[in-house]
């Protein structure tokens, strides 16, 4: 569980995680409502309800796939979960997020039981 100390992170509150082994995949039950927004670096997507403004998501593309991160606070019922450990991202390039981000395969967080969902 991350808690990312970006300004964008902070003021929405997030709480991130993402399981290496795992997948997700994303209902989007009325397109015109999901923004996806891409900062300097250009190398994730962030999924934004435009409704009432909530970051649920973060998508990056790489050659080996894809990856997302999750914000917990917006699965409906909010899962139990240990304390975010706050991270910073700064001073990463595009190109090291990437390679940082292909490297997921080594690593494990907590597993988010299936029955949750993002709304």
């Amino acid at each position: 569980m991350r808690a990312c100390q970006c300004s964008f992170c902070l003021a929405h509150g997030a709480r991130t995680t993402s399981d290496p082994n795992g997948s997700v995949t994303f209902k989007i039950a009325d397109s015109s409502k999901l923004n996806r927004y891409r900062f300097g670096t250009q190398t994730t997507d962030f999924l934004i309800c435009n409704g009432c403004g909530v970051y649920l998501a973060a998508v990056l593309t790489s050659a080996r796939g894809q990856f997302a991160t999750l914000n917990v606070n917006a699965m409906q019922p909010l899962p139990d979960l240990p304390e975010a450990t706050p991270v910073s991202y700064d001073g990463e390039s595009g190109p090291s997020q990437r390679a940082y981000r292909s490297d997921l395969k080594n690593r494990s967080e907590p597993q988010i039981n299936a029955d949750k969902s993002i709304t």
